[in-house]
C-alpha cells in the first residue's frame, strides 16, 4: 500500500472513504489513533498522513520561482502541448479566462477522464483546456460535517478564488481579487 489518510478520532469502527488505483495504491479512510496505529505496523504499509485543512498558496508563485513569462524556462512556443495534467486543488472556475480554450487541439484520445456533475457545475462546463474535473468530498465531511451550500459548492467548482489560475491555467494580464494583488495571474506546472 502506498498511502492512507486518517481523518479524525471519532471512528470507533473504521470507515472506508476512497480506494485509489490509477497514480497510486491506497485508500482513506476515517480510523482512531489507535486504529491507524494498528494499521501502521502491518508489514507493507508506507505511509498514513492525517488529513487537515490546507490554505491555498498564491499566483506569486512563478514570480517567487523567478519564472517570467516568455523568458528562461518560460521561452518556448506550445509549453506542455498534448500534455494531460493532474491537479488536485479547492476547485476550479472554469469560466476564468485561464482556462479559455481557442487555438487548442482536440482532447488527446488517451483521455480517460470525465467531468464530474454537481452543483452549479456540469460537462459543458469542460473544454479542450480544462478536460475532465472532479470532486471529493467524503473525507472533508466525515471531519468537518456537510458543506454548507451557502459558502461551498458541492462539485468542482471554486467558491473561494484560488482556482481561477491552477496548474496549466494560461496568463492572464490584469487579475486581481476585488482589486487587491492586482497582476498577471498563470498557473504552474511541474513535470516529472
Amino acid at each position: 500500500m502506498v498511502g492512507i489518510s486518517m481523518l479524525g478520532q471519532a471512528a470507533l469502527i473504521p470507515e472506508l472513504l476512497y480506494t485509489y488505483e490509477t497514480a497510486i495504491t491506497g485508500f482513506a479512510a476515517k480510523l482512531t489513533t489507535r486504529q491507524f496505529e494498528s494499521l501502521s505496523n502491518i508489514d507493507g504499509f508506507l505511509f498514513g498522513n492525517l488529513d487537515g485543512i490546507r490554505i491555498p498558496h498564491t499566483t506569486y508563485s512563478p514570480h517567487f520561482l523567478g519564472l517570467d513569462s516568455g523568458k528562461g524556462l518560460w521561452n518556448g512556443s506550445h509549453l506542455g502541448s498534448d500534455v494531460i495534467i493532474g491537479v488536485v486543488d479547492t476547485g476550479i472556475w472554469p469560466e476564468h479566462p485561464s482556462f479559455h480554450d481557442s487555438g487548442l487541439s482536440r482532447v488527446p484520445s488517451r483521455w480517460k477522464g470525465t467531468c464530474e456533475k454537481g452543483f452549479n457545475f456540469s460537462s459543458s462546463n469542460c473544454n479542450k483546456k480544462l478536460i475532465g474535473a472532479r470532486f471529493y468530498l467524503k473525507g472533508y465531511e466525515a471531519t468537518y460535517g456537510r458543506i454548507d451550500e451557502k459558502y461551498k459548492f458541492r462539485s468542482a467548482r471554486d467558491s473561494d478564488g484560488h482556482g481561477a489560475h491552477t496548474a496549466a491555467g494560461n496568463v492572464v494580464p490584469d487579475a486581481n481579487l476585488f482589486v487587491l494583488a492586482q497582476g498577471v495571474a498563470s498557473g504552474i506546472t511541474y513535470i516529472f
